[in-house]
């Protein structure tokens, strides 16, 4: 019996005051969210939050299939923290997972082979005040001096995914971003780094662009259209009728699925930062893989998968930050 019941801790690891099932596999955080020591006692010492695109390791789950993984933060005290499953994409170590690290398999880096989209949409007011980009935003700099106003969403991205192959969907091709003029012009105001560079964008369509089919003037301008679509609905509308205002989770979701349906809202999660107060920074929408753009909003989402949840990260209630020096 004893030995029954030593072998049966072996199958678990402890963390802090909270017991894990051991997995093995990375975490890409997809929004920035705290890292407790424990989950009963949400105890975070330092304040340490998950940052976005960051990928970690991960050693144990709270449960099969629970609601917070143990990822493994290297120079923090405790290392190993909780944090909630909805903030990023858990990929699990598998054999093929493991060849393809070893270059054994290129599958998850040919274009045109993914299954969906996720359409990501910047509030620029919320993400240049209260993110840390280190200066290296032009357009963050301008807006935040007031020689840049913007007051519409903005694109982030259009990334193609693939469901087998988790964050390691990428990277399909070495072709170089050459956009014409015309096309910079006419994506600045929806993607306003542009005005300043395209480095940002050569990023995009270096690691998402060139896993699907259309060359990059017609990446971007779609993208363009998609971002345009979304601000011109009631979504747009919503965050302009709300700037400078505390706004509960709860009631944006059920005013906008009031005017737009369910069927579009359940495809919406926000993102905020801030580590105390949160601020509206992203709002991310999936898409599927085939893409009406003379679609309303309802046919264009409609087939996609369901994001993980509507408020993302942003709690309760978050701010609208709005454009212009306060």
């Amino acid at each position: 019996m004893k030995r029954g019941i030593i072998m049966s801790l072996g199958w678990l690891v402890c963390s802090s005051y909270t017991w894990a099932a051991p997995i093995q596999g990375t975490f890409s955080a997809s929004l920035i969210c705290p890292a407790y020591k424990s989950i009963k006692n949400r105890d975070n010492p330092d304040n340490v939050m998950t940052q976005v695109a960051n990928i970690y390791s991960v050693v144990g789950e709270n449960k099969p299939g629970g609601h917070w993984l143990l990822l493994e933060f290297p120079n923090q005290e405790p290392k190993q923290r909780w944090v909630n499953r909805s903030c990023g994409i858990l990929s699990m170590n598998t054999r093929s997972a493991e060849k393809e690290s070893l270059g054994m398999s290129k599958e998850c880096h040919v274009a045109n082979t993914f299954d969906s989209y996720v359409l990501s949409m910047s509030w620029q007011a919320g993400f240049c005040e209260h993110v840390n980009y280190r200066g290296t935003k032009a357009e963050c700099d301008h807006l935040n001096d007031g020689s840049l106003s913007v007051s519409n969403l903005t694109i982030h991205g259009l990334w193609p995914n693939k469901t087998e192959c988790g964050i390691h969907y990428d990277s399909c091709a070495t072709t170089p971003l050459n956009l014409r003029e015309e096309t910079i012009k006419a994506i600045s105001p929806w993607m306003p780094n542009f005005y300043y560079s395209t480095d940002f964008g050569s990023h995009e369509w270096l690691k998402h662009g060139t896993c699907q089919a259309l060359d990059d003037d017609s990446y971007f301008m779609q993208m363009k259209q998609l971002v345009e679509k979304f601000d011109h609905s009631e979504l747009g509308d919503f965050i302009r009728h709300h700037l400078a205002t505390e706004v509960k989770t709860a009631s944006m979701k059920s005013e906008l699925a009031s005017v737009m349906g369910d069927e579009v809202v359940n495809k919406i999660q926000l993102s905020c930062s801030g580590r105390v107060k949160k601020y509206l920074s992203e709002i991310r929408v999936q898409l599927p893989k085939s893409l009406n753009m003379d679609a309303d909003i309802p046919q264009l989402v409609s087939g996609a998968k369901e994001a993980n949840s509507f408020a993302g990260n942003c709690g309760k209630q978050f701010y609208v930050e709005a454009p212009g020096i306060n």
